[in-house]
């Protein structure tokens, strides 16, 4: 049994390294068992085939995020003090799972996780909107996109820039602190009240 285990573990390991290197598409099962030091059959023992085992590597990640992300939606809307947790505990995670949501975000064509990243954006897109609305009775859709789209590439730029965890934390922190300003000076500028 515990065999077994390590058997599958080191195949989804693999599978993990080569989809990030390959994307979906150019992706090997061949070359994923060689490099797990195991047979074809023992991959098939285990997964249907390139998409199960795709599912397998990104589907528990994946739902974490959602839960938790849904979760710190709702603690900032409620909480705006919460923000500077919340920015942490995202990027940690994010850190932790960094192969894996870059796996998703950019290697995943081919699979039905390819619209992802525009579908995520929208989703931010929404609950920017929301926050939005709270101080704006009618905000520009235009401006909330492009604002949306450099909060996201932003988390990414970071994400991607092979910082260690505590210096990625605090670069999250700091262009969350930024960001709010800014938000609340836009308020300011568009109402002439400071959100506060």
């Amino acid at each position: 049994m515990n065999e077994e285990l390590q058997t599958k573990q080191k195949l989804l390991e693999s599978a993990k390294a080569d989809f990030l290197e390959h994307g979906f598409k150019n992706a090997s099962l061949r070359r994923i068992c060689k490099n797990a030091g195991v047979t074809t059959g023992a991959l098939y023992f285990f997964f249907k085939g390139k998409e199960d085992i795709f599912e397998a590597v990104i589907s528990e990640p994946l739902a974490m995020f959602e839960k938790m992300f849904e979760r710190l939606v709702n603690t900032e809307f409620t909480d705006a003090k919460a923000f500077d947790k919340t920015e942490e505990e995202m990027m940690r995670f994010l850190l932790r799972y960094r192969s894996e949501v870059m796996i998703i975000l950019d290697k995943s064509e081919g699979t039905k996780y390819e619209g992802f990243k525009a579908a995520y954006l929208q989703t931010l897109e929404n609950v920017f909107t929301r926050f939005f609305k709270k101080y704006l009775p009618a905000p520009d859709p235009q401006l909330i996109h492009v604002v949306t789209a450099m909060r996201f590439y932003g988390y990414l730029e970071i994400l991607y820039g092979g910082h260690g965890e505590d210096e990625a934390v605090e670069l999250a922190k700091t262009v969350g602190i930024y960001a709010d300003a800014g938000f609340a000076g836009l308020i300011k500028a568009m109402t002439g009240v400071h959100n506060g």
